[in-house]
Formats: structure tokens, sequence, C-alpha cells
């Protein structure tokens, strides 16, 4: 890969993970899962910089997800994604923030370097 940030996009949803590809792809180096299992598989095999995940999803949900990602790659930045409202959100993340979907694709990418940044 290049010397650009390589960022692990896992969302359940396809129309999500096509639009973030097309939107993530250009400015950072992009892995893409389905769901937790196969993210964690990509966490063995690849060095990623960021996780940027959606928080309910079928089997591990985002936070199980980084919680186990960053056992494995401490040092590595979360950002959360929903489309909860605060009232549907019982738990609160241990790493990283979350972004509620809806988003502007600029958004994304600032928000993704900020987190890469700091």
């Amino acid at each position: 890969m290049s010397d650009k940030h390589t960022v692990l996009l896992v969302d359940d949803d396809v129309d999500v993970r096509e639009v973030l590809t097309t939107i993530l792809s250009k400015p950072f180096n992009l892995l893409v899962a389905a769901h937790g299992t196969e993210a964690m598989s990509i966490i063995v095999d690849w060095q990623v910089d960021l996780l940027l995940t959606d928080i309910v999803m079928p089997g591990m949900n985002g936070f199980d997800l980084a919680d186990r990602a960053i056992a494995m790659r401490p040092g590595l930045r979360v950002i959360y994604m929903t489309g909860y409202s605060d009232q549907a959100l019982s738990t609160r993340p241990k790493y990283g923030k979350v972004i509620r979907k809806p988003f502007r694709p600029v958004q994304m990418v600032s928000e993704i370097q900020s987190a890469l940044a700091g």
C-alpha cells in the first residue's frame, strides 16, 4: 500500500459500505468488512490505523469489535457510526467518537483526519 493511512470500514449495510468506499478510497487506503468477524481477520493480517465501524450490527457490535481490535492493536484509532438517537444508545464508547448517520462526506473525511492526527 502507499503512504496513506489505512482505514478499516465495518458496516453490515451494503449501501453504506458502497457510499463510504467511494468517499474514502481516494484519501485513505481502505479495507472493508461486512461484520465484526470479517473485520477481526483483516486486523490480524493488515496494519490498520483507524477502525470506522457501525455500532449496531448482527453478531459482534461495534463496541465489542473495537474492544477486541484494540486488544490486538493498541493505539488503534476508532470512530463509531450510528443512525440511532442518543436515547437508543445505552452504552457509551470507551474509545473514539460517535458520528451520526447521515453525515456529509466532507465531515467524515475531516473526522477521520482529525482522529488520525490526534
